[in-house]
């Protein structure tokens, strides 16, 4: 999607301010190994994640997402977000608004629709 801005881009980057939680709950592979809970950066930014959803959760954001290192031993996982604010970033750092944003998702998904 970020290629939308650019077509060289590959990422957005995001800016929390006044996080009050942080934790990603992975999605065991395979399946019948323990449950974890990481709420350290470290642990929850240990593999790139690929956001496929996000929907609100009571105070939260819960989001759905992917992480393809195969040497860990999850596919993904849940990523639970309650802050006080957000400022989302292009790839080269310029800052979107919620409205530019809401544009270039639109256009992607309309797009992919036509492909």
């Amino acid at each position: 999607m970020a290629e939308g801005i650019e077509p060289t881009f590959e990422d957005f980057f995001i800016e929390l301010v006044g996080i009050n939680k942080l934790a990603l709950v992975p999605w065991m592979n395979p399946i019948e190994l323990e449950q974890e809970y990481f709420v350290e950066l470290r642990k929850i930014f240990q593999a790139e994640l690929d956001i496929l959803s996000a929907e609100i959760e009571g105070d939260s954001v819960k989001v759905s997402c992917n992480q393809s290192n195969t040497k860990l031993d999850y596919c993904g996982g849940t990523l639970y977000i309650s802050c006080n604010g957000i400022k989302i970033y292009d790839q080269n750092r310029t800052e979107l608004t919620i409205d530019r944003l809401d544009q270039i998702s639109k256009e992607y998904w309309d797009d992919f629709a036509r492909q």
